[in-house]
């Protein structure tokens, strides 16, 4: 459903993917994000003393790194900078294609392949 969302979204003319976020100072996108997720995992009834948005995050660049994901495709993934100005500037932002297909396809076929 997100390639879906993603070109709905893209087609409304809309250019940030998530444009109900609302921006705050100090943590920008961040804090609407982790309260989101925190009320997320309440319903699902699986919130725990250290289960949060950055967990999650960590899970995820775990199972990339462990695919041995093209580490610049996780940063960006991820939202950090890959701390050259090579990568920063001059290779600029990979399509969010590229992204999905080296990234979360790679990570879904493996769940797949063991059910």
């Amino acid at each position: 459903g997100l390639i879906d969302y993603m070109e709905d979204v893209k087609n409304s003319g809309v250019v940030k993917l998530f444009p109900n976020l609302k921006l705050e100072t100090s943590t920008r996108f961040g804090s609407a994000v982790g309260r989101w997720f925190t009320r997320y995992l309440k319903n699902l009834d699986i919130k725990k003393k250290g289960k949060n948005f950055h967990s999650f995050r960590h899970t995820g660049v775990n199972q990339l790194t462990s695919k041995q994901i093209y580490q610049p495709f996780i940063k960006e993934l991820v939202g950090h900078s890959h701390g050259t100005l090579t990568m920063d500037v001059d290779a600029g932002r990979k399509p969010l294609e590229v992204l999905l297909y080296e990234c979360v396809v790679k990570i879904d076929y493996e769940i797949e392949q063991k059910n």
